[in-house]
């Protein structure tokens, strides 16, 4: 009977592992898109500013403003925020 109780422990250990893990890879998976959408948002703002820009400018010249590169570097910051994420999401499906 104890052998039984045991497996049942054992069962209900892994279960509670797995749940855990699911958990966070949905929470990671959550940020993820949070941070895609915040991409988005930022590369309409840069477009905004680059056809702005591209109108006040004489022919052919268009200055990337402070803002802009702000802008990108931003973006930069969310994609490496991403990829962190995502490694993540692998060693939770790995455990």
């Amino acid at each position: 009977m104890s052998d039984f109780f045991e497996k049942a422990k054992k069962f209900g250990s892994i279960a509670v592992d797995k749940t855990a893990s699911a958990a966070e890879i949905t929470k990671n998976k959550a940020k993820i898109a949070s941070q895609k959408s915040d991409i988005k948002d930022l590369e309409r703002r840069i477009g905004a500013l680059v056809y702005e820009a591209h109108k006040e400018a004489e022919e052919g010249q268009i200055q990337i403003t402070e803002e802009i590169a702000g802008l990108c570097q931003s973006i930069d910051a969310a994609q490496d925020a991403i990829a962190i994420l995502q490694e993540k999401i692998e060693k939770a499906k790995e455990d």
